[in-house]
């Protein structure tokens, strides 16, 4: 009986709590959105193009899911890294979170509520469970955003030899890019992905400055700004391209060399820890095992 009274407690105490975060929630919703139609009001005004941030724009019930501040900005640069740039990419991954967190916590406390007596323990694990729910979205996000910046890094040294090639036979850039994105990036499939969006803002009269910023941004991946940078002024000022991708080409063919070395060095500090676990004790019985028997019986026979 006291323990379905605490239990009891305890969920009314969760239950107000929730209320609570709800009602904050929904406030700092209706200021974010006022904010939002202030700014968007300035913008229209100054006549900027609506067009130029492609997650400028999230679904309404992103603030109430996934709330403001560092991690919201976190959230944000982990999809954009990780090519989800829809503007209903953050709103999705809050309502995803908000379901691992039920999923898990609920999950947690019928199975501890099932296999152990009623008390405070169920309520602990499916709070244990809420919490895994809330931080493994992140993380696999997280995951995702590596995974990529690490395939658009192996894809980045092909593509820009496909381009000094094109460049060396005298092809402008704006039509090594044109024909990359339609014929000769297969072999780069993000890459070419990223390129065919830069070739759509050209088409749209989008200006080489933000076109190249935005293509960047895409890419997400460390250098990406500078290359852009080089590619602007180059066209900007009509300095030759050629030695300058090449040296980009050679620095992310090393960043690939040192990835893949990086990644043997782990394997080997695993595979030490592996063996200290699990192959040096049946090392040390089949070495020490003997001398310890045949010791334990010369004692024994001293001992009779």
């Amino acid at each position: 009986m006291p323990g379905s009274v605490v239990e009891f407690v305890l969920l009314t105490l969760a239950g107000l709590i929730s209320i609570t975060l709800v009602i904050t929630g929904l406030m700092v919703l209706n200021a974010e959105m006022r904010m939002g139609q202030r700014l968007r009001a300035i913008s229209d005004f100054r006549g900027s193009d609506a067009s130029s941030g492609e997650m400028s724009r999230p679904a309404w019930y992103s603030s109430l899911l996934v709330g403001s501040g560092k991690d919201r900005e976190e959230i944000e640069e982990y999809l954009a890294a990780a090519g989800y740039r829809d503007p209903r990419a953050l709103g999705v991954f809050g309502l995803i979170r908000l379901l691992a967190v039920l999923g898990f916590g609920l999950g947690g406390f019928l199975a501890a509520k099932a296999m152990v007596a009623p008390g405070f323990l169920p309520l602990l694990v499916g709070l244990m469970g809420a919490c895994l729910g809330y931080l493994a979205p992140k993380q696999v996000l997280r995951f995702n955003k590596a995974r990529r910046e690490r395939k658009i890094t192996a894809e980045l040294p092909f593509t820009l030899d496909i381009l000094v090639m094109m460049l060396e036979s005298g092809i402008s850039i704006d039509q090594c890019f044109r024909t990359f994105a339609l014929t000769e990036g297969k072999a780069a499939p993000l890459v070419q992905e990223s390129v065919g969006s830069l070739v759509r803002d050209l088409d749209i009269g989008t200006p080489y400055d933000q076109a190249l910023s935005r293509w960047a941004d895409r890419l997400g991946i460390n250098g990406a700004r500078e290359l852009a940078s080089v590619i602007q002024q180059a066209l900007a000022h009509g300095t030759p391209l050629v030695r300058v991708l090449k040296e980009f080409s050679r620095e992310y063919s090393e960043k690939r060399v040192a990835a893949a070395r990086e990644a043997v060095n782990k394997k080997s500090v695993k595979m030490t820890v592996v063996m200290l676990l699990f192959i040096m004790p049946a090392l040390l019985i089949v070495l020490v095992g003997p001398a310890v028997v045949n010791l334990a019986k010369t004692l024994r026979e001293l001992g009779q």
